[in-house]
């Protein structure tokens, strides 16, 4: 299975986590340097790198790819953007009606 589908999982998640956001900013729990700092740390790195890492070091060579570092990591930067970019279509289309 692609990387780009594994975040479907979080789809109802994403609505509630704008809301407790926008209401803990506005309480002055935390500012917007604090979550953007957390959310590339324990979201962007772990939940959209490193999967599409993992599974093009598992997968490169058994497709029978053309060896070589310089496409392996050709093949890993496309993967990741891809993953990123399905996320970040996801999420955009979930936030349309929320702010």
């Amino acid at each position: 299975m692609s990387p780009s589908f594994c975040g479907y999982a979080d789809y109802g998640k994403t609505l509630m986590l704008v809301a407790l956001v926008c209401r803990e900013r506005a309480s002055g729990v935390y500012g917007t340097p604090a979550y953007f700092t957390a959310t590339v740390l324990f979201d962007l790195i772990p939940m959209r790198v490193l999967p599409p890492c993992f599974f093009a070091a598992a997968t490169y060579w058994m497709i029978g790819f053309r060896p070589g570092m310089w496409h392996l990591l050709t093949f890993l930067l496309l993967l990741v953007l891809s993953n990123m970019v399905s996320q970040n279509g996801l999420h955009s289309y979930k936030l349309r009606g929320v702010l």
